[in-house]
This record gives structure tokens, sequence and C-alpha cells, in this order.
């Protein structure tokens, strides 16, 4: 059985997933590994530069969808074809920037407490990037929200959503950028549900991978570039989908009441947020409304 499977979902996003797999092939060693690429039906039938690229290449395998399934979907479509003993969820929009797969394959293999672990992610300029979050979505999250992270920046420091130390920590949930996942886990529990489009499926995972009393890890020895908000650029389109996929997280996993608890401290949140940049020239505005619009909707409509 090889050790790593690595599964990246691809969008149009062709010049990236080159990009990214050439740093695969360059950085990671000591593990056996496959690629798989599963394409999303892309727009302008683009795959094929990809198929046609790596149509030699044993450690690559590229597998097209006939039609786009969402993220979590086509991660499942990746797994069914994977041998690895490990499964490394990776973003197209990401490069290695050391050995980070033999780093954490190796840690889960030497940790059975450990069901999931990820690296630290880094923006292209070399700065902290969102690498995990210390909170599952909750009355207590959105709270932190609308306080703009207070409570999580006391109680965390530094640490809250990026590892600045040395030392391997608990975390609740890994980015699904580069989230890697022990095979008998998934055999466990399930892989991504497939109800979830796009955004909380990893969320979703994580929270059944520590319902089941596994351990979540994050490993700053690893680490990666992320190139975030390179897939999705209509903010109308990605605030629905946030909003859709933080709908059916919610509803999964708490009671009604719980659910208008935490709608009625989103919503101030919300509204925190469009206020402080009312006088500011900030295309993220249209984000922020959208949500408040569907919110709105869901109650008023």
């Amino acid at each position: 059985m090889l050790d790593v499977s690595i599964i990246i979902v691809n969008y149009g996003a062709e010049e990236l997933i080159t990009d990214c797999v050439a740093s695969i092939i360059g950085m990671t060693e000591g593990v056996s590994y496959e690629i798989i690429i599963v394409d999303n039906a892309s727009p302008n039938n683009s795959f094929r530069l990809l198929e046609e690229k790596y149509r030699d290449d044993g450690r690559i395998r590229c597998l097209r969808l006939k039609e786009n399934v969402g993220f979590g979907r086509a991660n499942n479509a990746g797994f069914e074809l994977s041998e690895g003993r490990n499964i490394f969820c990776l973003n197209p929009d990401t490069e290695l920037r050391n050995n980070a797969v033999c780093v954490l394959s190796k840690y889960l293999d030497d940790t059975p407490d450990a069901g999931a672990c990820g690296g630290n992610l880094f923006h292209k300029d070399g700065q902290m990037c969102t690498s995990y979050r210390m909170l599952f979505p909750s009355v207590a999250w959105e709270f932190s929200f609308m306080t703009n992270y207070l409570f999580e920046k006391m109680r965390y420091g530094k640490n809250r959503k990026f590892n600045t130390g040395s030392r391997i920590i608990d975390v609740a949930t890994i980015t699904g950028a580069d989230l890697m996942i022990r095979r008998s886990v998934i055999e466990d529990i399930g892989f991504f549900d497939p109800h979830f489009f796009m955004y909380y499926e990893d969320t979703d995972l994580c929270y059944r991978i520590r319902k089941k009393k596994f351990q979540i890890k994050n490993i700053p020895q690893a680490q990666i570039y992320h190139y975030e908000g390179t897939s999705t650029k209509n903010l109308d389109k990605k605030a629905k989908f946030n909003f859709e996929g933080r709908e059916l997280f919610y509803h999964k996993h708490y009671s009604r009441a719980y659910r208008l608890m935490a709608d009625i401290v989103y919503g101030w949140a919300i509204v925190f947020r469009i206020l402080a940049l009312t006088h500011k020239k900030e295309s993220n505005k249209v984000y922020w409304t959208t949500l408040l619009r569907l919110l709105r909707g869901k109650y008023f409509s």
C-alpha cells in the first residue's frame, strides 16, 4: 500500500495545479505517494491540458467528472480511486514549502490517537495564513466573530489560527486546503458529506472525527503556501455558498432552539461588520450584505 494519496480538485485552475504538482514532486521524499487530480467539469474542456501533460507519469492520475459536484463530492470520487494509507486533500492553489507530505504522514503513522492533521499555511508573501480554527461553529463561535474574535485572541493569542511556535497543538478544524486523514478513520466515519457543495464540508468532517474521539493536530513543521481566493472571486456566489454550508452544518449538529440563538448572534455580527465598512471603499461589503440578505430571507421571506 502507498503511504499517501494526494487528492487535488480542479475547476479551471490548470496553471495553479501545474505549480502545485511540481512542488509536490520537488519537495516530497521519504514516502511513497500518488497524485489524483479530479476535474469538476472545468469550462472550455481545459482539463485536457492536464491529462496530456501527465499522461505518461505513473504517479499521477486524472479523473474527469461530468458535472461540477462541489469540493466534497469531488474529493470523495478521488478517494474511490486512492490506494494510500493516508489521504491528503490539497487545494490547487497551494505549493509545498518543504517536505510537508512526509511530515504529516509520519505523524499520523506514529500517533494512533490522531485522526487528521494539517500544517501551517502561508500567503505568497510569506505572511501567516489561516491554517485551522480552535472552535467549531457554535454560539461561542458567533460571539467571537461578533467581537472581532476578541475571545479567541484572549484565549489563544497569536496561535488562534496559525501556529507561531514549534509545538504540535490540538485544534478543532483543519482547513480543507491541506487536510490529511487516516484512511482507517474515513472507512469508519465516511469521507465528506456530499450534501455540502462548498464551505463547511471540512468543518463537518473534522467535527465527525472529533466525535469519534480522534485528535486533530496542527503540525507547524509542515509548511505550505496557500494562494487564497483564486477559485471563487465572485463575492455574491461566495457568500451564497458560505451561507448554505453554514446552514447545513448547524442543521446537522444542533437543535432548532440552538440554531436560532446562533443566528441571532450571527446576524448582529454581520450588521456590525457592515457598519464598520460604511465609510470604507472595500469590495468585501458586498459579501457581508449578501449574507445579511440571505439570513433575513430565512426568517422573513
